[in-house]
């Protein structure tokens, strides 16, 4: 918006190609008539940058930014509160635009309508709305690849999982609170207990099917744990998955995934070579209901990014390589 006398947006009638309304979006707040500039807040600014746009309702979407169909700028606004997830305006967007694929770790997509940034306000957001490298959405649900939940935040070792959870219903986390100052050991001990409560209550109230936990009592706790402490509703979650998932999509009651194999935390020059395609790719087809997974196959090279489409009864993956493969999604 700020170069060029700033962005065209136009709206065309798709049998005939005739212009039915064109707007300019450019550096002026069309509810202030003052520079957009004005609107810094803490290392934000409102949405300035081009995207494929998406729909919602009789909304139009660039990132965060909301448009009416006509392209007129709705609120134009910075960084909100990342509390602020839920109600129309929530949508499938990502800050970083939806053709980035260099998975920069402060990058992921997103159902909601706030994102924060900066080096440890990114990390908030995802308490409050389903968000991942790669997001699936249905009806009811958000299906996604993102590290583990209590690991948002500025950390350098990452675990991720595969995962399913609730569109709109969100809950109370169950977090382990902040000492205060000068707390005596006894007020230690009542914080821990009342946490440890509040997390057994929880985990019988609402059980989270687990996939690859591997019957290990600790890491079913962890990980249980980490499914609770913010506010999003898992209804299931595959923790470590084999891939490294940069394609996702859904077909009937199945949920596909690529990517190159899985990079766990090793050093760069592995990570880079599964990055890169050198280790192949894999393809892993999982029952959305619950997360088991189905079959897996390896693939020649990894998926490109967003680089996945099913028709049809068929799945069509664009591989690294600059190959494209059929597949028959029954088999």
């Amino acid at each position: 918006m700020f170069t060029d006398g700033g962005l065209r947006y136009v709206v065309l009638d798709v049998r005939t190609g005739k212009l039915l309304a064109e707007k300019v979006l450019d550096e002026v707040d069309p509810t202030t008539g003052k520079p957009l500039q004005l609107k810094l807040k803490d290392r934000s600014l409102p949405v300035a940058s081009p995207d494929i746009l998406s729909a919602k309702g009789d909304r139009i979407y660039m990132k965060s930014q909301a448009l009416a169909l006509d392209g007129s700028r709705q609120e134009v606004v910075s960084n909100r509160d990342a509390k602020d997830q839920l109600g129309e305006d929530a949508h499938l967007f990502t800050p970083a635009g939806f053709l980035d694929d260099t998975g920069f770790h402060r990058v992921y997509m997103m159902y909601g309508k706030v994102f924060t940034g900066g080096s440890m306000p990114n990390h908030h957001a995802p308490r409050f709305a389903p968000a991942g490298r790669n997001l699936v959405v249905t009806e009811d649900r958000v299906y996604g690849f993102s590290r583990i939940p209590h690991q948002h935040r500025w950390i350098r070792k990452l675990d991720f999982h595969v995962y399913a959870a609730n569109k709109d219903e969100r809950i109370e986390p169950v977090v382990l609170k902040w000492g205060k100052r000068g707390e005596t050991k006894a007020e230690k001990e009542k914080r821990v207990r009342e946490f440890e409560e509040a997390f057994a209550k929880s985990l019988a109230d609402r059980p989270i099917p687990l996939h690859n936990a591997d019957g290990d009592e600790k890491k079913v706790e962890w990980l249980q744990k980490s499914l609770r402490s913010t506010s999003i509703k898992y209804l299931w979650s595959q923790y470590d998955p084999s891939i490294y998932v940069n394609a996702m999509v859904m077909a009937g009651p199945n949920l596909f995934l690529a990517g190159p194999p899985a990079m766990r935390n090793e050093e760069t020059k592995k990570a880079l070579e599964h990055w890169q395609g050198k280790k192949g790719g894999l393809l892993q087809i999982l029952a959305a209901s619950d997360g088991r997974i189905l079959n897996e196959v390896k693939l020649d090279a990894p998926s490109i990014f967003d680089g996945m489409a099913a028709a049809y009864g068929k799945l069509y993956v664009a591989l690294s390589d600059g190959s494209v493969v059929c597949l028959d999604e029954k088999k």
